[in-house]
């Protein structure tokens, strides 16, 4: 990582509780640390979220008082296959596209080559019915590894996608590596 970088990724975790406070869902919310050290990861959330650590990684809710199924969540993998150069590919795009599309069940409406917290990333947006769901695949490296994240925010018809979308993109321009995490092993 050069200095450019690390100094960015310290600017912009500076910022975000600015960007969570400008969030349509909070005022001024106090953020909490979300980390697994096997994924080698590390994002700030708002303070009223609650999170666990599943089986395949951390399970984030954006509406934890909400008694029925979560209806808004970012869920994280770790997957298999980083490209070790860091750089994504043609192959790479078409591979993650498929997965967000669930094999075909939703229809991918957007899709680009993006930097998410400074790493490379490439972003989705697919449809299921009336629900949106975004998912992210970002390079990390020290190791090489894809950590996929996904979220989806709906309730029955009605998308509150919109509603979480801010504090989604602020906690992703969060992500570093764990504090003390010395490597990522676990993989799909």
């Amino acid at each position: 990582m050069t200095i450019r970088e690390a100094a960015r990724r310290i600017a912009t975790a500076a910022l975000f509780p600015a960007a969570i406070s400008a969030a349509p869902l909070s005022q001024a919310q106090a953020t909490q640390a979300v980390e697994d050290r096997d994924m080698d990861i590390r994002l700030l959330v708002p303070g009223s979220w609650s999170w666990e650590t599943k089986s395949n990684g951390p399970f984030i809710s954006c509406e934890p008082k909400r008694i029925e199924p979560t209806a808004c969540y970012l869920a994280v993998e770790m997957r298999k296959g980083a490209p070790k150069d860091g750089r994504i590919t043609d192959a790479d795009r078409q591979k993650w596209k498929g997965w967000a599309s669930s094999g075909g069940m939703n229809r991918v409406v957007a899709a680009r080559d993006a930097k998410i917290a400074g790493y490379p990333a490439f972003e989705t947006v697919s449809k299921a019915d009336e629900m949106t769901i975004y998912r992210v695949f970002v390079l990390m490296d020290s190791p090489a590894r894809l950590i996929d994240f996904t979220y989806l925010a709906s309730w029955g018809r009605k998308d509150h996608y919109e509603r979480y979308k801010p504090a989604i993109d602020a906690a992703l321009a969060t992500l570093s590596p764990a504090s003390g995490s010395g490597k990522a092993s676990r993989g799909k």
